[in-house]
């Protein structure tokens, strides 16, 4: 896309365009209720009947999880006398919207470089709604969790705005941008702090599509990242003493990313089945062969290595640091969007999105594969 239509299209207010696009929210609306339309029945997670019925559970969220806005919703959930399956349903309900959101925002992030809508929307649900966010409507705090999501991506659109839009070289917008990203990332960091990992993976192919200023953009990113997790640190530190053990050692952290990847890529997975992150791998392989041999240039090839290196390092970082930290999908969830960031940047690259041709009718077979892992992950 020419620098002008993404100076145009990133100059809207964001709030007026998201509203105005009633054939984005048709799509994403049908996607995320054709894959969590069943959700709505009443079913616990194990933490779900402390959260209802232990007195003063919200303390648990603070003082052993080190999460104070968590707690803080807890709190009033508790003190408003919500009963459990009315709560359960308005979670469902919050989680629904917020995603679907979600998947239109980001969509509209990724169609200012595309200029395709269908297709910006389907990469953007494939990137959100990968197989790892499927524990996170096991709990009741979907709705936290999905309004978590909304939160991050809107801080990756006012990022992209800033990189690309017309935002950065004005002062004061730059300000109210940078305040509006810090302000979203400090709310998911305090509420669920991996989340955030999301955050950088999700601006990881906005960085390389320009690799002009490759350097300041990803120290803006790193601080953007750091400042709310350097936050959520000290708050964890302050209320939950020793939840947060010593530094195991370069070795150690390494053997368990190393082993976190083994279980995740090739092991039966909690809902995974036994290499069903592997195929998708596979299917980005595909999807990369096919972007580095049409474009031969060495450029891309490095910017697909960039992202898979990032979104590896970013989402078991934890891992690393602590040697081996409880394995989830919801702690990964950011490993989960390696395909979709992929097929973001592929997108990208390419200097049209043609589906009429042989290589079009790839990319199609490539995203039917995985809507087809999908379902049968679902059905399975």
């Amino acid at each position: 896309m020419s620098e002008a239509f993404v100076q145009k299209t990133s100059n809207k207010p964001m709030v007026k365009s998201l509203l105005a696009d009633k054939t984005r929210y048709i799509w994403a609306s049908f996607m995320v209720l054709l894959y969590f339309g069943i959700n709505y029945k009443l079913e616990y997670a194990t933490d779900t009947y402390s959260t209802f019925f232990e007195e003063d559970s919200w303390t648990y969220s603070i003082y052993q999880n080190g999460r104070p806005l968590q707690a803080l919703i807890f709190y009033l959930i508790e003190k408003l006398g919500l009963s459990g399956p009315k709560c359960y349903y308005a979670s469902w309900l919050i989680a629904v919207i917020a995603l679907i959101a979600a998947v239109v925002l980001l969509s509209k992030t990724i169609d200012r470089h595309i200029g395709n809508e269908k297709v910006s929307v389907l990469i953007s649900f494939v990137t959100l709604v990968n197989p790892m966010i499927i524990e996170y409507f096991l709990f009741v705090e979907k709705g936290m969790f999905m309004v978590l999501i909304l939160l991050i991506v809107i801080a990756v659109d006012r990022t992209e705005r800033l990189f690309f839009g017309g935002e950065g070289k004005d002062r004061k917008n730059t300000v109210l941008s940078v305040a509006a990203i810090l302000v979203c990332l400090i709310a998911a960091a305090t509420t669920y702090q991996v989340s955030v990992n999301a955050y950088v993976v999700l601006c990881l192919p906005i960085i390389i599509l320009d690799t002009r200023g490759f350097i300041k953009k990803n120290v803006f990113v790193a601080v953007m990242y750091g400042i709310p997790m350097a936050i959520s640190v000290a708050v964890a530190r302050m209320f939950s003493l020793g939840r947060f053990g010593s530094f195991p050692g370069v070795l150690q952290g390494l053997v368990a990313v190393g082993e976190s990847l083994s279980k995740v890529i090739f092991d039966d997975f909690w809902h995974l089945k036994k290499n069903m992150m592997l195929a998708f791998l596979i299917l980005a392989i595909i999807l990369i062969a096919l972007s580095i041999a049409s474009l031969k240039k060495l450029s891309v090839a490095l910017g697909y290595a960039y992202i898979i290196a990032g979104c590896v390092v970013v989402s078991f970082i934890l891992y690393f640091v602590t040697g081996g930290s409880p394995l989830s999908p919801r702690t990964i969830y950011s490993f989960g969007m390696l395909f979709g960031v992929i097929l973001t940047y592929f997108a990208f690259v390419q200097k049209s999105f043609d589906f009429s041709g042989a290589n079009g009718m790839l990319v199609w077979a490539t995203l039917a594969l995985s809507a087809l892992l999908v379902i049968c992950l679902l059905l399975g």
